[in-house]
């Protein structure tokens, strides 16, 4: 199963500034190891720790419950 798939099912429900593949990009990068919390922030150019998490929150909660 492709997890970026997943995470748009949860993203197209939500109204952000950022675009989908901008909020995929940034939970694929921090959960891979990629980039970290405050580089996803300077990337998106935002101080909003929170907003990041709660992405990240909600993209582990989706994708947990569509692998049941």
């Amino acid at each position: 199963v492709n997890n970026q798939n997943l995470f748009k099912g949860y993203f197209y429900i939500q109204k952000s500034k950022y675009s989908i593949e901008q909020r995929v990009q940034a939970c694929e990068d921090y959960h891979n190891g990629t980039r970290s919390l405050e580089e996803i922030c300077i990337a998106l150019g935002t101080t909003r720790k929170k907003t990041i998490r709660e992405w990240l929150k909600n993209c582990l909660l989706y994708t947990s419950d569509a692998a049941d």
